[in-house]
């Protein structure tokens, strides 16, 4: 028998599975400092000091959103 909390239960799986899907998209570099935050030199700057890796394709540099959660947590004050 299908419940209304089955129903609930599926669509919270669809939902975690969609944003699963978003999460593993690259982001480019304007999509990266938005995320972060910060400001585009900021970002540029964190990647030549090698805070946070960049993956060059073609003349474009994306970012993976884990890479960037990653660095936010090593910049968290009192790491």
């Amino acid at each position: 028998m299908i419940t209304i909390e089955n129903e609930i239960e599926f669509a919270e799986l669809i939902a975690e599975k969609v944003m699963q899907k978003k999460m593993d998209r690259p982001l480019t570099q304007n999509e990266a400092f938005v995320f972060l935050g910060v400001s585009r030199p900021t970002l540029i700057g964190w990647r030549k000091k090698g805070f946070i890796n960049g993956y060059k394709i073609g003349v474009s540099i994306y970012y993976h959103k884990a890479d960037l959660l990653k660095c936010l947590k090593k910049m968290k004050p009192g790491k």
